[in-house]
């Protein structure tokens, strides 16, 4: 009589455990309920139905995450770089339309200070002619500062001008080159142009050195050909009354370099051979 009540309540005992589900049950339940809700998120980002993503449910995420997700997907999300396009900068232009520069070929000149729209016009003129040989080179390998103006010197000889290196323009002031346009160009009467060469050297000293020129009043445009890639135009002088240029010149200094022949005039204020200015 023991024996059969034990192998009923076995029985019972085995029944019961046999309708409760199993680990393994509940997991693939879960699984399923996850590849329902992937497919419900991929129905809810095709094409045809961007603008219902809001009326639909939030592919099961919690409450805390849902407003990560509110916006429509249709619309453009606005990042910093389209806030900064439509911040216009002083001279009114935006940066969806950027300043792409002279044409290739041409010099990319700096403007420093605050000179007169004419006076930077009519320097410009006068620059550019000088600095196209400059550009044809190419590359340019130097020794030091003495040599790369040399070396300057014989790109212009090549192209058929003649300035004036190493022109006093006051006691103890030797600037580099020296170009005087009134003599074969009678609309550009009086107009001097200074030429100064860097390769390095302290800011301060090149400022100051800058500032002596101009104060000698003999020069009615000055330019900065420099290789350095710290001499920027941010630290450097604003003469008054003189256009101030800067030129970085590709160049790349080579301690092989030979000694060369400028074929200039030094120290010669006249008997310049120039090029015609631009129109």
């Amino acid at each position: 009589m023991l024996s059969c009540s034990l192998s009923t309540s076995s029985i019972s005992s085995a029944g019961t455990q046999s309708s409760k589900p199993s680990c393994v049950a509940i997991r693939a339940r879960q699984k399923a309920a996850r590849i329902r809700n992937l497919r419900t998120a991929g129905a809810a980002l095709s094409p045809g139905r961007l603008g219902q993503r809001n009326s639909q449910s939030d592919c099961g995420r919690s409450p805390r995450h849902q407003h990560h997700h509110s916006h429509p997907v249709g619309r453009p999300v606005e990042t910093r770089l389209d806030r900064l396009s439509r911040c216009p900068h002083r001279d009114g232009t935006s940066m969806t339309q950027p300043d792409l520069g002279p044409p290739p070929g041409e010099p990319s000149l700096h403007t420093i200070g605050d000179c007169g729209e004419h006076d930077a016009e009519q320097a410009r003129r006068c620059l550019n002619p000088l600095l196209r040989p400059v550009l044809a080179e190419g590359e340019i390998r130097y020794h030091n500062e003495n040599n790369l103006c040399d070396r300057l010197g014989r790109c212009w000889r090549t192209a058929g001008y003649l300035l004036g290196q190493e022109v006093p323009l006051a006691p103890g002031n030797r600037i580099d080159f020296f170009a005087n346009f009134s003599i074969y160009h009678p609309s550009y009467r009086n107009y001097r142009v200074g030429i100064e060469v860097k390769v390095g050297g302290p800011q301060r000293e090149i400022a100051r050195q800058l500032l002596r020129y101009t104060a000698a009043s003999q020069l009615d445009c000055l330019l900065v050909i420099t290789t350095d890639v710290r001499h920027s135009f941010n630290w450097l002088p604003h003469p008054p009354d003189v256009p101030l240029f800067l030129f970085r010149l590709h160049a790349q200094r080579d301690r092989r370099a030979t000694p060369v022949w400028s074929g200039q005039l030094r120290g010669a204020r006249w008997g310049h051979r120039l090029p015609l200015p631009d129109r």
